[in-house]
């Protein structure tokens, strides 16, 4: 007869065999996902490579330094536009100021009289 005790035990190991096996099946997926988009993309740069008649090595070695070129002048057009940000952001804050400063002035002169 099994008592509490060893059922919540099997439970567990249930749970713990389940979790492993999860995590098993997750490493496999990820580890298959690179696999088959390096093969469409290497399907891909074939066909192309073919139909233009060019080497795949330097269509390749194109394909990369066009693909790098785009991401450094993302990453430079993102710095701009957050420096932007950040310029509009402190002249507004400025503006919001010196309103403030004159409504409490106006309200400080009408309270006045």
């Amino acid at each position: 007869m099994k008592t509490r005790r060893t059922s919540r035990l099997g439970e567990r190991q249930g749970r713990a065999a389940n979790t492993r096996q999860a995590e098993r099946r997750g490493q496999r997926e990820q580890a298959l996902l690179p696999t088959q988009l390096f093969q469409q993309i290497g399907e891909d740069i074939y066909k192309i490579g073919n139909d233009l008649r060019e080497p795949i090595a330097h269509l390749t070695r194109n394909v990369v330094d066009n693909a790098f070129s785009v991401a450094k002048a993302v990453t430079r057009n993102v710095g701009d536009l957050i420096e932007n940000v950040l310029d509009e952001t402190d002249r507004a804050a400025t503006n919001l100021t010196r309103r403030a400063k004159r409504v409490k002035s106006s309200v400080a002169e009408a309270v006045a009289d």
